[in-house]
């Protein structure tokens, strides 16, 4: 097992998905998540395009 200290600097200015991948391990590591992998970055639901995108 290998252990790391991040100062709070370093995970504010993480990427998003490294915060993210920390919340999950953390809250897993507390038995706070189910187990499940973490979900793909906040990406869009929905993706705008126009009539002609549309139809092809």
């Amino acid at each position: 097992m290998v252990g790391i200290t991040l100062s709070p600097e370093q995970i504010r200015t993480a990427p998003p998905e490294v915060r993210q991948w920390l919340e999950h391990e953390i809250a897993h590591s507390l038995g706070l998540s189910p187990s499940a992998e973490p979900g793909p970055p906040d990406a869009p639901d929905l993706a705008a395009c126009n009539p002609q995108e549309w139809q092809s």
